[in-house]
């Protein structure tokens, strides 16, 4: 068995449901994430402006110490704010996949299925690690063995395409499983279940992705207008000092549009799971 999405679920009507979903549940979303969406935004500014005076440090006088906890920071960052994420898509996707948790006004839970979730997450992001760091390694190789141009850049893309279709393939459902199945192998399942759909879910992605992109464009334009001083050219200490004054608005203008994004993701990978599910039933 091999599940698909079915002629009768298409692209449009996936996103249709999205924007349904979305339109019908705003209240209950906004109540599940606006304590995450501001403890996201202090976390990472409290952590990108400690980097920035460490960094100062470490270019001031490069020593061990300075260098460690620069890499400590940030290797705090990726961890604090892949939690905060973890638990946004959760909620989301608690919701939509029609789960009530309690938890009053803060609606915020930590319980087995985010757990598997956050570690799904951590796993998937050291398996994209190793597979990047392999796939940089063997385009080094590309480069110095002598092959033509037009040879090098198609080995280059496709190695390109392939890390593409591994990230969408285990990401994209990845939510979904991980909220809605108890048992198994979440990135395991992930791949089964998108077998086949490649391009729809790459068609869906761009879709999900575009609302958290035109908001951001929408911030730094209205930034370069207030804050001119956001947007500077010159050494790199000076850089630092102007991030660091300027270092609120860009946090905000950074962490809204991956709360919209993930949002929208949650939903869409909830939408697309249930279809899988249903046409899986029917092919039974």
């Amino acid at each position: 068995m091999k599940p698909s999405l079915t002629p009768r679920l298409s692209i449009s009507k996936i996103l249709l449901e999205c924007l349904i979903f979305t339109g019908r549940n705003l209240a209950g979303i906004l109540r599940r994430i606006w304590l995450l969406t501001i403890a996201g935004c202090a976390i990472f500014y409290s952590l990108f402006n400690e980097y920035m005076v460490e960094l100062q440090g470490f270019m001031a006088a490069p020593t061990e110490a300075h260098a460690s906890m620069v890499l400590g920071l940030v290797a705090a960052s990726v961890l604090l704010l892949l939690f905060v994420y973890t638990l946004t898509l959760a909620a989301v996707t608690d919701l939509a996949l029609g789960h009530h948790r309690q938890g009053g006004v803060f609606s915020i839970r930590i319980g087995h299925q985010e757990g598997r979730l956050y570690a799904a997450s951590l796993r998937l992001l050291l398996l994209m690690t190793i597979l990047i760091a392999a796939a940089y390694l063997i385009i080094l190789g590309i480069r110095t063995a002598g092959f033509g141009h037009t040879a090098q850049y198609a080995l280059e893309m496709g190695i390109a395409g392939t890390l593409a279709v591994i990230a969408l393939r285990l990401g994209f459902l990845l939510p979904a499983v991980a909220m809605g199945e108890r048992r198994g192998v979440v990135i395991r399942k992930c791949w089964k279940f998108s077998d086949g759909i490649f391009l729809p879910l790459l068609l869906i992605a761009i879709a999900v992705v575009l609302p958290g992109l035109l908001l951001e464009l929408l911030g730094e334009l209205i930034a370069r207008t207030t804050q001119p001083a956001l947007y500077v050219s010159g050494a790199l200490q000076n850089d630092i000092n102007t991030f660091r004054h300027v270092a609120p608005i860009f946090s905000i203008l950074f962490w809204l549009p991956v709360m919209l994004t993930t949002v929208l993701y949650a939903i869409a990978s909830t939408t697309i799971y249930r279809a899988l599910k249903n046409n899986s039933r029917m092919e039974d």
